[in-house]
């Protein structure tokens, strides 16, 4: 009986390490205890907590969330370390490929420090990405997890000048979470800089779906156009598999708050009262509707006339009208610079 009820209990597989681990996982919110009183309620005689827990053991169930992300190249290169009759010529190689891989990375972190270090009043360095799909409603309750949960995005702004995040937040009955959606939370932000501010420099990893795109783009040169303050705004990209951001800590600390949070989640306006719980006075939580959201791809086709001319070694020069963008590989990062 242990073991049918074992089989039965919301597990899944680590997305990012099931090549380096077997292990079933429960959701956060499953504990080893929870499971316990799950069994208790399906048989009259149970088992005693001791030997239940022996038993979830030699299931290969594991009570944490899976491992963080990884990086692909990284996760490669240690499988092919890993092969005892690789060569010595070609393990020769893959070191160097290694070595390059990890320098490129670290020169992306060390240009984000230096651009961070260089914030003033008119200069703002920023990070943003959109944080995990937060479900709704949040149910303990193994049942609920075949069930279709409504999705509540949010993207943050990271502001390093003043370590404040700005939290866009909507749910995929409003909109959905792609290139578009993003552009028209970024332009949210752009508009209530200071106007002190001239120089803008983002930084996002390169997920081409939502932020590596030419959607973007064109956002920031209509931005450009209606208003005067701010002059020049750069795109930098961080090198895929280290894109670790400032955002990112603010994205733990909504989940660590979830985890301690009185509350129960029943509706997306509770992620957004929980948010604002969570930062106090570092976060700005903002409700995106319908209003809010532009077509920035219909733009790029209709208003700009996109010009491909190749000039010297990695720069790719897009002429757009009355404003242009610079598409500039520096070395390991690609930066798209707009004025």
């Amino acid at each position: 009986m242990v073991t049918d009820h074992l089989n039965k209990l919301p597990v899944y597989e680590s997305h990012y390490c099931r090549q380096e681990t077997s292990k079933k996982y429960l959701p956060p919110y499953f504990t080893l205890q929870r499971a316990y009183e799950d069994y208790k309620k399906t048989v009259d005689k149970p088992v005693s907590r001791t030997l239940y827990e022996k038993y979830f053991k030699t299931s290969n169930f594991k009570v944490k969330n899976p491992k963080k992300d990884t990086c692909a190249n990284c996760d490669k290169f240690k499988i092919k370390f890993a092969n005892n009759s690789i060569q010595t010529v070609e393990k020769e190689i893959l070191i160097e490929e290694r070595n390059r891989h990890h320098n490129d990375a670290e020169e992306a972190y060390q240009t984000k420090r230096n651009d961070i270090s260089s914030n003033s009043n008119e200069k703002y360095t920023i990070s943003f990405d959109l944080q995990q799909c937060l479900p709704t409603p949040i149910l303990e309750s193994s049942v609920a997890f075949y069930k279709r949960q409504l999705w509540t995005y949010n993207l943050t702004v990271h502001n390093s000048a003043n370590s404040k995040a700005s939290c866009y937040i909507w749910y995929e009955s409003i909109a959905k979470r792609g290139a578009n959606e993003i552009s028209s939370c970024l332009y949210q932000f752009l508009n209530n800089l200071p106007k002190e501010v001239s120089h803008i420099v983002m930084y996002s990893d390169c997920c081409p779906g939502q932020n590596k795109n030419g959607i973007i783009m064109p956002m920031c040169l209509y931005f450009l156009e209606i208003q005067n303050t701010i002059k020049i705004i750069d795109h930098k990209f961080m090198v895929p598999g280290h894109s670790r951001m400032e955002c990112d800590s603010d994205h733990a600390r909504i989940e660590k708050t979830r985890k301690k949070y009185p509350n129960p989640i029943n509706h997306p306006y509770d992620w957004v009262q929980l948010i604002r719980f969570a930062g106090k006075d570092k976060f700005c939580v903002l409700e995106m509707d319908q209003t809010k959201f532009f077509d920035f791809n219909t733009l790029l086709k209709k208003k700009y006339n996109i010009k491909k001319k190749m000039k010297r070694e990695h720069h790719l020069f897009l002429k757009m009208l009355n404003g242009y963008a610079i598409l500039k590989k520096i070395k390991t990062m690609l930066c798209i610079r707009t004025r």
